[in-house]
């Protein structure tokens, strides 16, 4: 008897252990992701780029954050740049003075002006951005323009944040298109550079020394704030197993050619 019970209990306490190894392991994981985090939220970074850093998979990570931060690491990420927006309107003297839930400064309400085409999909885009905004203390003022008019608006400088989107697959079209307003390279004085860059990616025909200057591209863009990412669409094809002429290439383009 004595000794069924000393198994039992050594089983127990060998179960235990692997428990607590596992927690440990997970802790760590979360520590490795707070440190990545710290060093790029600045950057368009995702979550696949956290679990990559960490080195597990993401459904692991979220996991661990759910054990030790009670959140995902989506939700983490989020609330950690709204933290570090606040401190840095704070460092800069706005405060919420009147308790009205917008920051203000010498008299001036912190106001943004977001101008942006009048579509379903814009609507939700500009709608939870400015909950968002409304969060960290800024008033986001929303106009939405049919007929895609906004363009017009943000190439006229009339604007604080211009809501755009492309849908070139070629990274090179888009990067040399994507500034409707390029006074925001001048501004920075990358504007030569930067076409500079786009100009000699067009004409490297290797694919991996051309996805390299593309990253520099988007690198540039990012360092400055120039584009913010905000949502990729998806497109989604179907057609009949016996329809045959279609053609979908690699990077996602679709081909019609000769349709039967």
């Amino acid at each position: 008897m004595t000794g069924a019970l000393y198994s039992l209990l050594s089983v127990f306490m060998h179960y235990h252990e692997g428990e607590d190894q596992e927690r440990d392991a997970k802790l760590l994981y979360v520590e490795k992701a707070e440190s990545y985090i710290e060093t790029n939220y600045s950057y368009p970074v995702t979550v696949e780029d956290i679990a990559d850093y960490v080195g597990i998979s993401r459904s692991h990570l979220f996991r661990s954050f759910q054990t030790y931060m009670n959140c995902s690491p989506k939700e983490y990420l989020t609330e950690y740049r709204m933290e570090k927006a606040k401190q840095l309107l704070a460092d800069a003297g706005w405060a919420d003075t009147d308790g009205n839930g917008y920051l203000d400064k010498d008299g001036q309400e912190l106001k943004l002006k977001i101008v942006a085409n009048d579509g379903a999909t814009e609507d939700n885009i500009v709608q939870s951005l400015q909950i968002q905004y409304k969060a960290i203390g800024v008033n986001l003022e929303i106009e939405m323009f049919a007929n895609y008019y906004h363009y017009d608006v943000i190439a006229q400088g009339n604007y604080d944040i211009g809501l755009e989107h492309w849908g070139w697959s070629e990274p090179i079209l888009t990067l040399n298109m994507v500034f409707t307003d390029v006074k925001n390279l001048e501004v920075c004085g990358i504007s030569d550079e930067y076409f500079d860059l786009i100009a000699r990616t067009s004409h490297t025909p290797d694919s991996d020394e051309r996805t390299k200057m593309v990253g520099e591209a988007e690198r540039m863009i990012s360092d400055n704030m120039l584009l913010v990412p905000l949502v990729t669409a998806e497109n989604n094809f179907v057609f009949a197993n016996e329809v045959s002429g279609i053609e979908i290439v690699g990077n996602g383009a679709v081909f019609f050619n000769d349709m039967k």
